[in-house]
């Protein structure tokens, strides 16, 4: 009797290691959060400044982009691609996420790593289980509000308001596991501090009203710029139940989606690009995922295994359709709902 061969990424350690996949990329850490830092504060004294509505809308683009790489560099901390060790990886990720960009790292500490473990995995891939949007088939019996009857098109909208949600949703978290996780308060006094310097730059330079504004816009487009590059590399590639749950290998890849391989792309999308590589090497560098790109091509082609590599706008398009097609789904759910309301 044949048995199945276990798949895993120790067997291709060697490859990878002759192709300095597992080195360290402490420079490239150190340039990336310098110069980001830099650049979002030159953004915010600018806008202290109160310039003319073109310059103001540069600056705050700039500081948008500031805010997203920031974010894409907290991530890298919380995954120990900067540093291994725990108290270095708080303090950094506290930093980055809690202080400069207000966005609880506490929060993100305790999702992101189920969804690692479980990608696209129904009721327990917290990526996928959205209040709004059905994001895939069986979601449609709890999930059929205004949101998800008439995505994409209010998927793209809610990009304008995720930069709050995600705030607020962490806020709330912390304030809820003060008991369990102490670690929250230091989460809550980050974003408070956070919150305090805007305030704080804006009365300094009587500039309040418009720094709120200001504070809003960056918002934003936060939150478009995290649509752009975190709602391709999962969503439209298929869902499983709990109970046919793949192997952890074949896991991360089934359910994951490559949309760029160049260096511009995971410099902008801090290598979640490559998401393949990332789910399968959570703990390497962004910057070396390309160098392992082609090993662990090459390995699901010689297996059978899928290897979902698109082009960024051809990846926007499955998606966009697999929006409409749970769209359909769920009107129809809405539509049977209201009959057997009306039957009863």
């Amino acid at each position: 009797m044949k048995v199945a061969q276990a798949h895993r990424i120790g067997r291709l350690r060697l490859t990878l290691e002759a192709a300095g996949v597992y080195e360290r990329a402490r420079g490239y850490h150190a340039l990336w959060f310098g110069a980001t830092g830099i650049a979002y504060a030159a953004c915010l004294a600018v806008l202290l400044r109160q310039p003319a509505t073109g310059v103001r809308l540069l600056a705050i683009a700039g500081a948008a982009v500031a805010v997203m790489q920031i974010g894409l560099f907290a991530h890298e901390v919380g995954h120990g691609a900067v540093t291994r060790s725990h108290s270095w990886r708080e303090a950094l990720g506290q930093l980055s996420n809690s202080f400069l960009i207000g966005f609880g790292f506490s929060h993100w500490q305790h999702t992101h790593p189920i969804h690692h473990n479980h990608p696209n995995t129904e009721g327990i891939d917290p990526d996928m289980e959205s209040q709004g949007y059905a994001l895939y088939d069986a979601a449609v019996r709890r999930v059929h509000g205004v949101a998800a009857r008439y995505q994409p098109a209010t998927l793209l909208a809610g990009f304008l308001l995720w930069g709050f949600a995600i705030r607020i949703v962490a806020v709330a978290y912390a304030i809820r596991q003060l008991r369990r996780e102490p670690r929250t308060a230091i989460d809550l006094m980050c974003v408070a501090g956070h919150l305090a310097a805007w305030v704080g730059l804006g009365v300094a330079f009587d500039a309040l009203p418009a720094m709120a504004i200001n504070y809003c816009a960056i918002t934003v487009l936060n939150g478009v710029y995290m649509g752009a590059i975190l709602v391709v590399p999962h969503v439209g590639t298929g869902s499983r139940r709990r109970d046919r749950e793949l192997p952890y290998f074949e896991r991360q890849v089934a359910h994951s989606r490559n949309y760029d391989a160049s260096a511009i792309g995971t410099l902008l999308c801090g290598g979640l690009n490559l998401q393949i590589e990332h789910h399968l090497l959570p703990g390497v560098p962004c910057i070396r995922l390309r160098r392992a790109r082609p090993i662990i091509a090459e390995y699901c082609r010689q297996h059978g295994l899928p290897y979902r590599q698109t082009g960024y706008w051809t990846a926007w398009r499955e998606v966009l359709a697999h929006g409409r097609r749970m769209a359909t789904l769920a009107r129809a759910q809405a539509a049977l709902d209201v009959h057997r309301q009306e039957a009863a």
